[in-house]
């Protein structure tokens, strides 16, 4: 079965999505990743409600200074709409089991839920093989995005051995569409103002900003307004035909799209 996710670096994006006439592609949707302070925001969780699709909350993308303390307030809210949760980095199995120990719900290793909810791996954490696919699968998640480093063709193939793993309980996940990071910055290169949390790049940060290399390629730019830090978007978009897709693959897939201002 071929799946579909959305994967939204914007709240505002999202919401402006919702209430457009550009919605109806959420239809397809099994799955939609917002940041996870969507999920304490009252006006989006009033349109993700009744949304059949599973909700998963994505954890900071710097998971340290004041979004880790951020989302760790923020856990229970967000637990409340949140159906899941996306990983970015090991260290993010450990901080779920924290929270989960801190506030005495009970839970088994990287359960990262308030007893129901799952754990998605995001590309970051670099799965290149099949055997990898399985390391992440004993340690609790639930699915896994593969790099989107190979050609299209290898991630096929991955995608098939790791359908055939015993006990096939993760769910491969390839990127089709959108733009994806390529370097998370502790420096911020919206402003020059040393004493920083200047607030030029919004309450939820913006893509309003890019930078621009030697070759006169736009690279877009994601402010994290808490930390003063910034995430630096591939200037092309990944461009991974469907059909393609669906004639070589061999089981249970979920295609992605990265979605920045807009989607076609």
């Amino acid at each position: 079965m071929i799946y579909k996710s959305f994967y939204f670096y914007s709240i505002e994006t999202f919401k402006s999505m919702c209430v457009s006439k550009n919605n109806t592609f959420l239809e397809e949707a099994m799955r939609i990743y917002l940041p996870y302070n969507a999920f304490t925001t009252s006006d989006i969780t009033r349109l993700i409600a009744d949304m059949p699709c599973e909700k998963v909350a994505v954890l900071p993308y710097i998971n340290k200074g004041n979004a880790r303390t951020d989302f760790a307030n923020k856990f229970d809210a967000v637990c409340e709409t949140a159906d899941g949760f996306l990983i970015e980095n090991i260290g993010d199995l450990p901080f779920l089991d924290g929270i989960l120990t801190a506030t005495g719900t009970p839970g088994g290793k990287a359960a990262g839920n308030k007893s129901d909810k799952f754990l998605c791996g995001d590309y970051s954490l670099n799965v290149f093989n099949a055997e990898s696919a399985a390391f992440w699968a004993a340690s609790g998640l639930n699915s896994i995005t593969f790099s989107p480093e190979p050609e299209a063709a290898e991630q096929i193939r991955l995608a098939n051995a790791v359908c055939k793993l015993p006990d096939g309980t993760i769910l491969p996940e390839i990127i089709v569409g959108g733009k994806v990071i390529v370097m998370r910055s502790e420096h911020c290169f919206i402003t020059d103002d040393p004493k920083y949390h200047c607030g030029k790049c919004g309450k939820n940060g913006t893509a309003g900003y890019t930078i621009t290399d030697n070759a006169g390629n736009e690279f877009p730019l994601i402010g994290l307004p808490l930390d003063c830090q910034n995430l630096v978007l591939s200037a092309k978009n990944i461009e991974i035909d469907e059909e393609y897709v669906k004639k070589h693959i061999s089981g249970d897939c979920i295609l992605r799209y990265n979605i920045l201002n807009d989607y076609r």
